[in-house]
């Protein structure tokens, strides 16, 4: 390699390092409520400092950096949303934004135990991949990912209710996002969303809210390991499979032959990843959160999932790239 090549990649090591900084400028613009105080018009640095009960000196380095990012627009002095930026952020700090994190201080700790996790093979419990959290902390999860999730869970219940449904059980279900959706299309199905202990309020609560009380119950289970039921024609994991990875799937889809009726089908949904899992980026960025926080997920590509169904005793397996859950897959297999 010559002096020049090592100068090259001295320099994009550095640009990696420097995107900590880049991160880091993003999200404490935003947790100081910075969006939040521009969805009422432009204003400086020193008008936001005033606003957000913070440094308007430093605030405005950060600014600088937000814009430089894409994330803020700066003319002359006064910055502003991007055009199109208002809806997002008119929720208030954290609620339409998108942010899984509670704060950046814990943000950036639990990233900074990668070291760790790596020599110890120890993950970093949170909430969403069931470490020891709190039912606040849970149910703020969950409502998170329904948020997100509203658009997808539509297309799901489309494509699944291609073929008649009556009795689902979701596994993994979070607040019930896919199988209310499903329920609202088949007025005949009836659902059991099977879940952690600690999701029990808030589902219930979802069940209420989305009016299918009488045709939907919450099932308190470690379903890899626990009863769940049987009798069902469709069983759905969405979003299951980066959390409890291939092993746990694999005994989960054998458990579930004995679970669905003759010609039942399993719908699996989750991330699309390359076959080399070197992209999307997102999906690769996602994998390392999985190996942070969970204790064998990670990204599994599409042809991975069926090749498991196959194994398992499904077949006739289909395989469909989601459109408004972007950057998602469904792969269904039917019970042979």
């Amino acid at each position: 390699m010559t002096e020049a090549e090592i100068v090259a990649r001295r320099g994009a090591f550095d640009g990696g390092v420097g995107a900590a900084l880049d991160a880091m400028a993003l999200l404490s613009v935003h947790e100081v409520g910075v969006f939040t105080a521009l969805v009422e018009g432009p204003a400086t640095a020193a008008e936001l400092g005033q606003r957000c009960a913070v440094s308007p000196w430093r605030l405005g380095a950060f600014l600088d950096r937000t814009a430089a990012l894409g994330f803020l627009a700066k003319e002359g002095e006064r910055y502003a949303l991007v055009a199109g930026d208002q809806a997002l952020f008119a929720g208030g700090v954290g609620q339409r934004a998108g942010l899984t994190f509670t704060d950046s201080a814990t943000f950036f700790a639990r990233l900074a135990r990668g070291t760790e996790v790596l020599r110890t093979d120890v993950a970093i419990p949170v909430a969403g991949t069931g470490g020891d959290a709190t039912a606040e902390e849970r149910a703020r999860f969950l409502r998170h990912v329904h948020e997100r999730s509203l658009a997808g869970a539509a297309e799901v219940a489309k494509l699944l209710l291609a073929r008649p449904v009556t009795r689902l059980v979701d596994l993994g279900s979070g607040l019930g996002t896919y199988a209310t959706a499903l329920l609202r299309e088949a007025p005949a199905a009836t659902a059991v969303l099977v879940d952690r202990p600690n999701a029990a309020p808030v589902v219930e609560a979802h069940i209420h809210e989305a009016g299918v009380e009488g045709r939907a119950r919450f099932l308190a289970a470690d379903f890899v390991e626990e009863d769940f039921g049987e009798g069902f024609d469709l069983a759905l994991l969405s979003n299951i499979a980066h959390n409890i990875g291939a092993d746990a799937m694999l005994k989960t889809l054998r458990r579930l032959r004995h679970a669905l009726r003759p010609g039942g089908r399993v719908a699996i949904k989750d991330l699309v990843v390359d076959a080399d899992r070197l992209g999307p980026s997102s999906a690769g960025r996602f994998a390392l959160s999985m190996a942070l926080f969970t204790e064998r997920g990670g990204v599994f590509p599409a042809g991975e999932v069926a090749d498991w169904l196959e194994a398992t005793g499904f077949g006739d397996v289909e395989t469909h790239q989601l459109r408004d859950a972007a950057g998602s897959y469904l792969v269904v297999g039917h019970l042979r």
